[in-house]
């Protein structure tokens, strides 16, 4: 989900570092005060042709979307999420850096190795402690989107296409390539591959 649904709602997670941001931002975008509320325990807060908040969703006008406060925090504070490969040791070893399967950071990732525990592997996501598998696994419930993924590695190569269609040997700059003097050369392809990511360009012979 890129964009905010016309009627949504949360459930209340005080223990959240996002809900009071979540709250302010209601506060501030339908220009009403519903901080008020946050030392009782209704459950639901939200839009739904009016600034509300519910015990139950049942209680909200519009058929509201239930947002979680990351989804909601997604949507409001985009950013590039990373092309991403799955996670391994051996990868993150390397020195890729790990995300979330939904393109969240996570930081300070350690692995705790001859210890009882198939969660061995520590770090901080959103701020709070979490654990993984040593193959990246957040539940044994299957996929999560709190799952490791790691960084794809950007690959850029440089190399000469030449009149007959042929590719060159490739090099990983463009001044590097283009010591690679012939007249039968008609332009110096640029390749970047992340991933699954494919990207092509071409640059004119000197």
């Amino acid at each position: 989900m890129n964009t905010l649904p016309p009627y949504f709602v949360i459930r209340r997670d005080a223990s959240s570092p996002l809900w009071q941001k979540y709250i302010d931002w209601l506060n501030e975008k339908y220009e009403q005060e519903i901080g008020h509320k946050l030392n009782g325990h209704i459950g639901f807060y939200g839009f739904d042709g009016r600034l509300q908040c519910w015990h139950n969703l049942s209680s909200f006008q519009n058929n509201p979307v239930e947002l979680t406060l990351s989804e909601w925090d997604a949507i409001i504070n985009p950013t590039m999420k990373p092309n991403l490969v799955p996670f391994t040791i051996s990868a993150w070893n390397a020195g890729a850096k790990p995300f979330t399967r939904d393109g969240r950071e996570v930081k300070q990732l350690i692995c705790f190795e001859g210890i009882d525990n198939q969660y061995c592997l520590c770090g901080v996501l959103d701020k709070q402690h979490e654990s993984w598998t040593v193959d990246g696994e957040y539940s044994s419930g299957g996929e999560d989107s709190d799952d490791l993924m790691l960084e794809a590695p950007v690959v850029e190569r440089f190399a000469p296409l030449y009149k007959n269609g042929e590719i060159g040997a490739s090099y990983p700059t463009l001044e590097a390539a283009q010591t690679t003097t012939n007249l039968d050369i008609i332009v110096y392809i640029k390749v970047t591959i992340s991933g699954t990511d494919f990207k092509a360009e071409t640059f004119k012979n000197k």
